[in-house]
């Protein structure tokens, strides 16, 4: 989710820039520029340079801050740390209980190694947010294409009856349907919980895998005529709640 934006002039270069500041902590920058690839491939290792020497600083910083502090939980002070920090950032904790920072063994080489750039061609009329809407329709349609295809099963039929075959094509668009709703409801509680307009419960951060999971908890147990729910946690409750659902209630249930 992005915090912060800013948009500054960039002398050096007559494109327009644009600094985005994550909820992670991490800073990137974009620019909407016009000119020939070999321009825009300068571009990208100038903004590669940029994003490097931030990363470094910022671990940089957070190994002063915390090299040779004694907090009460060291573990808990290195878990609110930002995660690309920690990806860089191990720690340790001596016999008198002073905190060491200590730098992963090759992990700014692993992402030198890694790091590139993203490179757009669009039409010269077309504006940045034009641009950013259009490629996250795509992304989501990829997305969805390949939930269909793998998480449904969606690509093997294993039939040869054209009529089961279609029927089968029915039951899983419209679990894609309901997949990709649910998706879109988590995404939107996890931006309303970040800005602050909804209380972050247990939902917040989960994927729809987890959902799932999470209420396959939720069954009935016992024999013919007597059978009972088990145990409702708080998490399968917010989760109905999330989604407009009664609470389930953990009760005795006569199936007549």
């Amino acid at each position: 989710m992005i915090i912060e934006f800013r948009n500054r002039d960039a002398p050096k270069n007559p494109g327009r820039w644009y600094t985005f500041t994550y909820d992670n902590g991490l800073r990137v920058t974009f620019a909407e520029y016009q000119g020939t690839l070999s321009e825009i491939e300068e571009l990208g290792r100038q903004l590669s340079k940029e994003k490097k020497r931030e990363i470094r600083m910022r671990v940089h910083d957070m190994e002063l801050r915390l090299e040779g502090t004694r907090p009460r939980d060291p573990e808990k002070v290195y878990r609110d740390l930002p995660a690309f920090v920690r990806r860089y950032l191990d720690y340790s904790v001596d016999d008198g209980g002073v905190m060491h920072m200590v730098r992963k063994d090759n992990a700014f080489t692993f992402a030198d190694n890694r790091s590139g750039m993203s490179v757009m061609l669009t039409s010269a009329d077309t504006t940045f947010d034009e641009m950013m809407t259009s490629y996250d329709v795509r992304d989501w349609v990829e997305k969805a294409f390949d939930v269909y295809r793998n998480d449904l099963d969606g690509g093997r039929s294993r039939t040869g009856n054209v009529e089961r075959a279609r029927g089968r094509l029915f039951l899983k668009f419209i679990a894609l349907m309901l997949r990709i709703r649910i998706q879109n409801i988590l995404r939107m509680h996890d931006e309303d919980a970040k800005k602050g307009t909804v209380k972050k419960d247990t939902v917040c951060g989960m994927t729809v895998n987890e959902v799932l999971l999470s209420l396959n908890t939720v069954f009935a147990i016992g024999n013919t005529g007597d059978w009972r729910l088990t145990a409702v946690s708080k998490n399968v409750r917010e989760i109905f709640r999330l989604f407009g659902l009664e609470e389930p209630k953990s009760d005795k249930i006569v199936l007549a």
